[in-house]
């Protein structure tokens, strides 16, 4: 193949990936759980849903930095998709009823009740229970005070080589990613 054909076949495939529907990977999201710090102490808690609606995309977040004592609320939900993450439906990968593992999903919000910034989170919804399996993070920006904090699944997957519920995991609680409404 020539590097034109190869060029055209990258254009078209990134214009089918920016024009696909919403739909095509439409999912609801819900998730609350917390994550420890090294010192084994809970230092982030969070909880939300966020989900396409027939109008649009719905879905409130809240997240909890106790150690810096950024408080984030999420009120506007713009934007939601999911997918699979081939790395976790392998073979030795727990039991998983929902075809979507890897969620991201965005919007608006305030921290600490007083700066508009714009947000974007990820889940990873790994095993049932939740616990030292799935993974957050959360990316607030476009404001004075902007942060990040994560919680990586393969820190904590057994199967990625992880094991540390201290370093990157849900210490406590759950995500769950379901498939959209069939009208979405």
């Amino acid at each position: 193949m020539n590097k034109k054909m190869l060029w055209m076949s990258v254009a078209l495939i990134v214009i089918a990936l920016v024009i696909a529907p919403v739909s095509a990977c439409a999912c609801k999201i819900t998730g609350i759980g917390f994550i420890r710090g090294d010192d084994g102490k809970v230092w982030a808690n969070f909880g939300g849903n966020a989900m396409p609606t027939k109008d649009g995309v719905k879905g409130e977040w809240e997240h909890n930095n106790h150690v810096t004592g950024n408080n984030f609320h999420a009120h506007t939900v713009t934007e939601v998709e999911c997918w699979s993450e081939p790395a976790y439906a392998g073979p030795d990968a727990p039991a998983h009823p929902a075809p979507l593992n890897s969620a991201t999903w965005s919007g608006s919000g305030t921290l600490n009740g007083v700066e508009t910034c714009s947000f974007t989170a990820v889940a990873y919804d790994i095993n049932e229970g939740g616990i030292h399996r799935d993974g957050y993070e959360i990316y607030v920006f476009g404001c004075p005070g902007a942060f990040q904090d994560t919680a990586t699944s393969d820190a904590c997957d057994p199967l990625a080589g992880g094991q540390n519920p201290l370093n990157g995991c849900l210490a406590g609680g759950n995500f769950q990613i379901h498939k959209a409404a069939p009208w979405v």
